[in-house]
């Protein structure tokens, strides 16, 4: 596993055998402010196009900043469209997962060019993207 970015907010690498990216955030995005969140967004993007990986796990289990409607829409706008990844797996609260309507399970955005799913582990969600390549 390489090691590209970790600071106290979150840590972001790449496993090259799984050709995986994985970001985990930590407790500590709960005192980010909004500019610090769109940095280390914007660092994730770079990350991204540097490894290339088509898939990518986002441990936001311990995200604790707030994601307002404004900032959501930047990430559409200024983020989601500059990463090569096809899928994602976010793991996320179980709680948030079984609140989920079945349409929002498995979201298709840009077009349709990336597959979202949710996931309450990291096992569960890298056995989903092992298993289809």
């Amino acid at each position: 596993m390489r090691e590209f970015h970790k600071d106290q907010l979150s840590e972001m690498c790449y496993d090259e055998q799984k050709d995986i990216i994985y970001h985990i955030m930590y407790p500590s995005t709960a005192d980010m402010s909004e500019e610090e969140f769109k940095q280390m967004l914007l660092t994730w993007v770079a990350i991204n196009n540097e490894c290339q990986a088509q898939k990518a796990i986002v441990y936001s289990k311990d995200l604790l900043f707030p994601i307002n409607p404004d900032i959501q829409d930047w990430i559409i706008q200024e983020v989601n469209p500059k990463l090569p990844t096809k899928q994602t797996a976010f793991i996320m609260p179980e709680e948030f997962i079984a609140n989920l309507a079945i349409e929002q399970y498995i979201t298709e955005s840009n077009g349709g060019d990336v597959i979202v799913m949710y996931f309450a582990s990291t096992q569960e969600a890298e056995a989903w993207l092992l298993e289809s390549n």
